[in-house]
C-alpha cells in the first residue's frame, strides 16, 4: 500500500483486509410461479363412505444471495495528534480523510445485513515505519490501546471504525468499539435492504518522540444477514 507523509503531521495509514462471509436467506415463491402438479384419480364405492390416499408434498426454498459493495483497497488516512479529540463531541477531530462519500458500504441485497469487524490481526514489526532516531533517545514503539486514557505514551493510539453519522455518549461507549489486536465481533452498522452508509475512522493518537510514523492495521470485515426476531 502507498505510504504518504505530510510535513509536520504524523502520517498514519490504515489498511483494511476485507474477508466477507454471507448467510443465505430464504425467499418465498410468488403466486405467479408455475409449479407442476401430478393428479391421481381416486374412485371408491359410496357404501364404504371413506377412502384414504397417501400423498407427498415436496417444498423447495429459493435462496436470495447477499450482495454488498465495500471498499476494496487499503484505506489511507492521516492523524494530527495536536488536534482536539473528545469521544462525545469530536471523536474524529484528529483524523484527516477519507471522505465518507467515497468510503462507504452499500447493501445491494433484498434483506437487512450487518457489518462488523470479525477479528483484528496483530500489528507486526513490518507494519510500522518510524522516523530516524538519534543517539540517546528512547526506543521507538507502537501499540493500539483499548482505552482513551491509555493514549499518553509516544506511539500509542485508539481507533474506531463506524458510520459517518455515529455519535458516542462518552469514552466508555467509544472504547467498546476500539480496533484492538485479538478483539472479535466489533459491530460497525446494520443496513436495511438497498441502504448505503458512509464510514468514518475515529480515534486519538500520540506522536512518536522522533516525529512522524506510519502503521498498518488489519481488521477483517464480516457481512451477515440480520435475522428477524
Amino acid at each position: 500500500m502507498r505510504r504518504k507523509q505530510i510535513s509536520r503531521i504524523p502520517a498514519l495509514s490504515l489498511a483494511i483486509i476485507l474477508s466477507l462471509t454471507g448467510q443465505s436467506v430464504p425467499a418465498v415463491y410468488g403466486a405467479d410461479d408455475r409449479i407442476s402438479v401430478t393428479e391421481t384419480e381416486l374412485s371408491f364405492d359410496m357404501a364404504l363412505g371413506i377412502k384414504s390416499l397417501e400423498t407427498e408434498m415436496f417444498g423447495t426454498i429459493a435462496v436470495s444471495l447477499i450482495s454488498v459493495t465495500l471498499p476494496s483497497d487499503g484505506v489511507e488516512f492521516q492523524v494530527n495528534p495536536d488536534a482536539g479529540f473528545d469521544a462525545r463531541t469530536n471523536p474524529g477531530g484528529q483524523i484527516i480523510g477519507p471522505d465518507a462519500s467515497n468510503f462507504k458500504v452499500i447493501n445491494n441485497s433484498v434483506v437487512p445485513v450487518r457489518l462488523e469487524i470479525a477479528e483484528v490481526g496483530a500489528v507486526g514489526a513490518g507494519d510500522v515505519t518510524f522516523s530516524e532516531t538519534f543517539p540517546g533517545g528512547p526506543v521507538q514503539s507502537f501499540r493500539l490501546v483499548e482505552r482513551v486514557s491509555e493514549v499518553k505514551e509516544p506511539g500509542t493510539a485508539i481507533l474506531v471504525l463506524g458510520r459517518a453519522d455515529r455519535h458516542y455518549t462518552g469514552d466508555a461507549d467509544f472504547e467498546q468499539y476500539a480496533i484492538y489486536p485479538g478483539k472479535r465481533g466489533i459491530p460497525i452498522t446494520d443496513l436495511q435492504a438497498g441502504e448505503d452508509a458512509g464510514l468514518q475512522i475515529y480515534g486519538k493518537a500520540a506522536a512518536d518522540f522522533y516525529g512522524a510514523y506510519q502503521f498498518t492495521v488489519k481488521p477483517t470485515l464480516k457481512i451477515s444477514a440480520v435475522r428477524a426476531n
